[in-house]
């Protein structure tokens, strides 16, 4: 299925945009040799230019492509320097280059003895002149950088005849079977022309869809790719297609060693990416709006087909671990409720950015560029577009994280809220846990908040010390509240004590605060599961958010005050 709906992306493109010519595709090529008509050197060019992030990129190319190896394998027209120079590359063995650049002169022979195109033999005179011996190469230049010619101002490689020439070359013939995909009884592949690039963690040379290298993974006596078998058409096609979604960022997201690719059957102005990886908060409130609105059904008629996929490398494979089928509508519902469900307070922010995917994966591990398995981003963007629940074991990785940091960050908060909502068979109202919850008398929720108020309440009393009681008792806390409350409680009477004494005000306010969640809290649980420390975190992180908003309140009118012309 997703193979087939890549052939069909594929031949969409194809219709909207130029055609790619048969075992062509985008190729980063670093240098152009320029020749005149006798094949007489004329100059080297860099095509290198500096991109958005002040990087040195080279030009990419419609380019005849081949299936790299182990083997010598050369390209027409366009190689690394030992193919078209014979200059090794580091721990090259010498006979191996040597193969290399015979390699690349016989394919051109057989090109021009095909096509006759002058541009042709201009490019095997300046060969046949040993141009490594008297060539002052640039210092830049990289041996496993790609080479190509031009003649006269023209690229050889694009010209019709040298184009026919290199779809014959590469066309596969032999036996006949049933293509698994087209259905058609066509010469099956060996192994795919074409691999895939631009994966994390993948092989730089690309790797393959439909492959076996070992009896462990063949059947029937099938090997390679003929395990399932699929045309040269087909598998041209599809291939084509991935590496186009794979390297174009608005059909991709990438994060940690997953690619998510997604796209549509038609064009559509729904730019799914930006909400993933960096959301608008006007274009998020307007997406939420349409949802939770009259004009839901309207958004629901919007029937274009949209497919998703998540992709990832393994060794020499690519591996598609999740597949979407559905259409823009149900995803912009699904995105809807996904901004609706992770949407909660910044203390430092009036006016908050709803939080992408990489911001909740981050939230979930100890360093995100270093120790994020795939599964996590997986199970979030797949959540995000298609619906349905997420795993509880997101919902641990956030708890155990808010234990070894003694902290609950705004990413977490959201993310626990998230998996916790989602998990929910009662409905609740349209803002609930966005931010504090007097109404709520769960144990666990008031435990949560009464732990920030005693942190606040020694804060207040002595000022930035060491090691708080959240630093020291957080994760018992979260945990086993009976066993550790009453002794923070005790401890919590001596600076009440000392406030008392010093800004009673204060002293007042925070006690009728404590009391307001105590006598809500008959008893302290034993222990609490994973819902119960979820609630925990979330009623510690909005009490928070609730003395943080004081604080800044406070300050405002402080400075309002000074500014009034009555104080002046």
């Amino acid at each position: 299925m997703i193979l087939q709906k890549l052939i069909e992306f594929q031949s969409q493109m194809q219709t909207a945009h130029a055609i790619t010519p048969k075992m062509y595709q985008e190729t980063p090529i670093h240098w152009i040799i320029d020749l005149d008509d006798s094949g007489i050197f004329l100059n080297i060019i860099s095509t290198s230019q500096q991109d958005e992030k002040g990087r040195q990129r080279p030009r990419r190319f419609v380019a005849p492509t081949v299936m790299k190896s182990v083997n010598v394998k050369p390209n027409l027209l366009l190689g690394n320097g030992e193919y078209v120079f014979g200059i090794p590359r580091e721990k090259s063995k010498p006979e191996r280059v040597k193969k290399c650049h015979q390699s690349f002169t016989d394919l051109l022979d057989e090109c021009f003895s095909q096509t006759k195109e002058p541009g042709i033999y201009s490019v095997i005179c300046f060969l046949n002149s040993s141009p490594k011996e008297w060539m002052k190469f640039d210092p830049d230049l990289d041996p496993n950088q790609n080479i190509t010619f031009r003649v006269n101002g023209e690229i050889l490689f694009d010209l019709p005849s040298v184009r026919k020439f290199w779809a014959d070359h590469t066309t596969v013939s032999g036996k006949t079977a049933q293509c698994l995909l087209c259905g058609e009884h066509k010469p099956p592949l060996k192994r795919l022309q074409i691999k895939i690039k631009n994966i994390p963690g993948g092989q730089p040379s690309g790797m393959a869809v439909i492959s076996a290298n070992s009896p462990a993974f063949e059947s029937y006596g099938l090997e390679a790719s003929l395990i399932a078998p699929t045309c040269e058409d087909c598998s041209e096609s599809f291939s084509k297609g991935l590496n186009y979604l794979l390297n174009n960022g608005k059909h991709n997201l990438t994060i940690g060693p997953l690619k998510y690719i997604f796209w549509t059957k038609k064009e559509s102005d729904f730019n799914v990416h930006n909400f993933l990886d960096d959301p608008d908060p006007a274009e998020v409130r307007k997406l939420i709006e349409s949802v939770f609105s009259e004009s839901k059904g309207a958004l629901m008629l919007d029937i274009i087909p949209f497919y998703g996929a998540a992709v990832t490398a393994s060794g020499g494979r690519v591996v598609f671990r999740d597949w979407i089928d559905t259409t823009v509508g149900h995803v912009k519902e699904n995105l809807a409720g996904f901004f609706h469900l992770s949407n909660i307070i910044d203390p430092g922010n009036d006016s908050p950015r709803p939080l992408g995917i990489y911001r909740l994966c981050a939230a979930a591990v100890f360093d995100v560029r270093q120790n994020l398995p795939a599964h996590i981003p997986k199970s979030l963007i797949t959540f995000a577009l298609k619906g349905g629940s997420l795993p509880y074991w997101l919902l641990s990785l956030a708890l155990e994280r808010n234990k070894a940091e003694n902290k609950v960050s705004r990413n977490r908060a959201a993310l626990i809220k998230l998996v916790y909502l989602v998990n929910q068979n009662n409905k609740k109202k349209e803002d609930y846990m966005v931010s504090l919850e007097l109404e709520n008398r769960e144990p666990a929720y008031l435990c949560g908040r009464l732990l920030a108020m005693l942190e606040s309440i020694q804060f207040h009393a002595l000022g930035k010390v060491g090691s708080t009681i959240v630093d020291r008792f957080y994760g018992t806390a979260s945990s086993a509240p009976a066993s550790v409350f009453g002794n923070l409680l005790k401890g919590a009477q001596a600076h009440l004590s000392k406030l008392r004494k010093e800004k009673p005000g204060l002293q007042h306010n925070l006690q009728m605060e404590l009391q307001s969640v105590l006598q809500n809290l008959t008893s302290f649980p034993k222990t609490l599961g994973m819902q119960g420390q979820a609630l925990f975190a979330l009623g510690y992180y909005h009490q928070r958010a609730a003395h943080f908003a004081h604080k800044k309140e406070d300050a405002k009118e402080t400075v309002n005050h000074n500014q009034s012309p009555i104080n002046q």
